[in-house]
């Protein structure tokens, strides 16, 4: 089965220029079912006109690079539109992306930011795309899609956790994983460990011996 991303051109003509409207051929696997053939490479595009709107036309500055040649095809996006690119893509009626299957977090240190990856999914049309926001470690600041999909909740919240990136127009933004009164972000690269908490030793021998 080959996997038809053709509303995804629509999505990223962010790429017009390069791509206008495509349909995504050979790439015979659909990464949810695991059907057809899934090393099958990255597939091309086949231009066709574009379309009426395009991510480009309704938010501008607001999107930016695409990067389809990868494996997993995904497109930068500026913190302060998320939540509005997320609702077009979930909304518009050639894109239908109901899902969000993955919300998570990376810290890249040497780069100053904490990177927001969020992975979506359209069971009516079978095509994926992933999102990727960049903010700066210093103050992570980024608005919630919990409006978009009710799962960003939980996930915001971890990544809120153990990253520390803000979510802005969450409706329960605590920790997830950590005591409320923990002291860091332990998925930073720069997090050290406390020795204790409340008196309670955090270090154990290795059993692994």
């Amino acid at each position: 089965m080959l996997v038809s991303i053709a509303a995804l051109g629509a999505a990223v003509a962010a790429c017009d220029s390069i791509l206008g409207l495509g349909n995504y051929h050979d790439v015979a696997c659909d990464p949810y079912t695991g059907e057809g053939n899934c090393d099958a490479g990255t597939g091309s595009f086949d231009a066709f006109p574009p379309p009426d709107s395009t991510l480009l036309d309704v938010f501008e500055a607001g999107v930016g690079d695409c990067h389809l040649d990868a494996k997993d095809p995904w497109i930068d996006v500026q913190p302060a539109a998320i939540a509005e690119v997320c609702r077009f893509l979930h909304d518009d009626p050639e894109l239908r992306f109901d899902s969000l299957s993955n919300e998570s977090g990376v810290d890249y240190k040497a780069k100053g930011v904490l990177e927001v990856v969020y992975h979506l999914y359209s069971y009516a049309l079978r095509h994926w795309i992933v999102l990727k926001v960049d903010a700066p470690r210093d103050n992570p600041t980024v608005p919630s899609v919990e409006g978009v999909w009710k799962a960003a909740n939980w996930l915001e919240r971890e990544i809120y956790d153990l990253l520390g990136v803000t979510f802005e127009g969450h409706s329960d933004l605590r920790r997830l994983l950590m005591p409320e009164d923990w002291i860091g972000h332990p998925l930073r690269k720069d997090f050290v460990e406390p020795e204790e908490y409340h008196g309670i030793s955090t270090r154990r021998e290795s059993l692994l011996r």
